[in-house]
């Protein structure tokens, strides 16, 4: 998984207003307009899939290419440089994130009462 970090959570904790947040999502909630507290924060990521039955014998084969291309020391450096961050796993660990992004995402919706127009 490739992630872009998002700096706008760090600049509502330095109180400086973030000066776009074109390709981020944040929400906050407001504490007796004082104090803002980050209910969820999003960075970008990307990620790669496979079509369903695809043999196990290629996935892991795919996860051990891509996750060696992602530890290369150019590559980190150049993702890097693009403000991103590589995290290599399994193809269980990135199953158990889109599970928990889905959890968390879906827990931010009924929250904030958004609906499907």
């Amino acid at each position: 998984m490739v992630f872009r970090e998002s700096r706008v959570v760090d600049e509502v904790w330095a109180g400086v207003a973030p000066r776009a947040l074109a390709g981020e999502a944040l929400l906050i909630v407001l504490d007796n307009f004082e104090h803002a507290v980050v209910v969820a924060s999003h960075a970008a990521w990307n990620g790669v899939g496979a079509p369903r039955n695809t043999p196990v014998e290629i996935i892991h084969k795919l996860n051990r290419e891509i996750n060696a291309a992602l530890g290369d020391t150019n590559m980190k450096v150049r993702l890097a440089d693009l403000g991103s961050t590589a995290f290599v796993g399994s193809p269980a660990d990135f199953n158990k994130f889109i599970a928990e992004e889905t959890e968390k995402w879906a827990g931010v919706i009924k929250f904030a009462g958004i609906k499907a127009v």
